[in-house]
């Protein structure tokens, strides 16, 4: 019997990791806020540049973990014969080479480009590469996690992800205790903690996953030459895409640092921090439904891995506005109440990045449908030119004197070509979609997410104190004149039955 779509094992992994979440984003922010207080602005954007350049060297791995996530999780969707063992085997392998591949490059090309490129310090100097070697070592440990990782999203064991995560951001915020308590340098400190902390964590997946899974145990290893061609040949063409996104992310932390200084990387850096504990939220339920796109193509049921990705985008970027929304009106007033010092460009930066992760969402979940059928070769030749372009253009601007800002601005539209151009062409043209249905779900979400910050604005423009009760309100106005915009134009009849039924249902059930 081919599969089906599972919503009540989707809908109860989406929640999972939702409360996960909420947890998380409390305190990951907690946490960023007092590291940010303990090492100061300066020290702050240095550990995030030294970190930047060993991410960009990773974009490799980005690529592998793609094609050793999906050949995993297709292996164990197969209605025959599976060796999802000899999968997870070969992927472990191929990951534990680059690894060391990388280690060798950060150590030489990684090292010298800190030493003559960047804006840092002499007196930081020695502090950051210090934390350079770090970031080096943590890094190598999460190239050869991400197999595990795959196998415990493949078995969607949602439950024990969410208890991994909260544990490791735990640990983050001891960190940040120690930090402040520390009678030694800071930046040392922090630098060293991570590394120690973030091996530990990742040896605990890997202990689960042995303990659980028998695909996980490499006692008898074997490793499939032909199987490594298949998985570098779907991943190659998701190395110009990991490539693009490193460049536009750790690349482009790299030359703002080069033109304006730790400062501002320190304020770009933390809006990447409100900017990932937000997408973390939505992530959610992408990470819920895509083993199951991905499995029911594999059982050749089509039209119900297309309804599942649509759906998935249309909730995913829902969620998103309903979230993002009261942030970008109000984010002035929270980045106050968040932060101890509130360094130039971070509202901007914050509000911008937030619109640009809306298109952001739509992009990545359009690619599911590309992803589970394979069909990634023209995705990988195009999304990431247009990504290239985006950081050549950065580029230029800042040679030619423009504000930092200009990077955000950039990045929102190159995102929106991305995903409402680019992704529904590459959709029609090789996995029968039709663009019918895609722009119906884009029409929704740009309908909804525009009016709700029109009518947020509206509504809470005339709010203009600052005292914590003025803005409260202000949250607590735009955030429900957004849930009633998505809940009135972002979702159907037959959808908002479905949720006041499920509502319903559990109210009973508590009485």
């Amino acid at each position: 019997m081919s599969e089906t779509i599972n919503n009540k094992r989707i809908v109860k992994n989406t929640l999972l990791l939702f409360f996960r979440m909420i947890l998380l984003t409390g305190i990951g922010l907690y946490t960023s806020r007092v590291i940010l207080k303990s090492l100061g602005v300066d020290d702050y954007g240095i550990y995030n540049v030294v970190g930047g350049i060993v991410g960009f060297l990773s974009f490799l791995n980005g690529a592998l973990s793609n094609g050793s996530s999906r050949f995993i999780t297709y292996e164990m969707g197969k209605q025959g014969q599976k060796d999802v063992r000899l999968v997870f085997q070969t992927t472990f392998a191929a990951h534990l080479i680059l690894a060391l591949i990388i280690g060798i490059l950060a150590e030489t090309i990684g090292l010298w480009f800190l030493y003559n490129k960047l804006q840092i310090p002499p007196e930081r100097l020695s502090a950051a590469v210090f934390a350079f070697h770090c970031s080096i070592i943590t890094a190598i440990v999460n190239i050869t996690q991400v197999p595990y990782n795959s196998l415990l999203i493949a078995h969607e064991k949602m439950d024990v992800y969410a208890y991994f995560s909260i544990l490791d951001v735990c640990v983050n915020l001891v960190i940040a205790y120690l930090i402040q308590v520390s009678p030694y340098d800071r930046l040392y400190v922090y630098a060293l903690l991570i590394m120690i902390t973030g091996v530990f964590v990742l040896f605990l997946y890997r202990l689960y996953c042995k303990k659980r899974f028998e695909e996980a145990n490499l006692k008898n290893f074997r490793f499939s030459t032909p199987l490594v061609k298949e998985i570098l040949s779907f991943s190659s063409w998701s190395l110009l895409g990991n490539a693009a996104h490193s460049l536009n992310g750790q690349g482009l932390t790299i030359i703002t640092n080069m033109f304006f200084g730790p400062s501002v990387v320190a304020a770009r850096a933390l809006s990447i921090v409100i900017n990932t504990k937000v997408m973390g939220l939505v992530t959610n339920v992408r990470t819920a439904a895509n083993p199951q796109i991905v499995k029911l193509y594999a059982a050749n049921n089509v039209d119900a891995s297309k309804k599942l990705m649509l759906n998935t985008s249309k909730y995913a970027f829902l969620l998103i506005t309903a979230i993002s929304v009261p942030i970008i009106i109000c984010c002035d007033d929270i980045l106050s109440l968040w932060l101890v010092e509130v360094p130039e460009y971070t509202v901007i930066f914050s509000q911008l990045i937030l619109i640009q992760s809306m298109f952001f969402t739509l992009d990545t979940c359009f690619y599911s449908g590309l992803y589970a059928c394979g069909k990634v070769k023209e995705n990988a030749m195009i999304s990431p030119s247009i990504y290239f372009v985006q950081f050549v253009i950065v580029g230029l601007l800042f040679m030619n004197g423009f504000t930092p800002v200009s990077l955000s601005i950039v990045a929102v539209i190159t995102s929106c070509v991305a995903s409402c151009i680019a992704k529904p062409i590459l959709l029609v043209k090789l996995a029968s979609y039709t663009y019918q249905e895609i722009y119906f779900v884009v029409f929704i979400c740009l309908i909804s997410s525009g009016v709700s910050v029109g009518l947020s604005y509206l509504f809470t423009i005339w709010i203009v104190g600052h005292v914590f009760f003025d803005i409260l309100s202000r949250i607590f106005i735009s955030g429900s004149v957004t849930l009633l915009v998505v809940w009135a134009l972002g979702l159907n009849r037959e959808e908002r039955l479905n949720i006041r039924n499920t509502i319903v249902s559990k109210i009973k059930v508590l009485k």
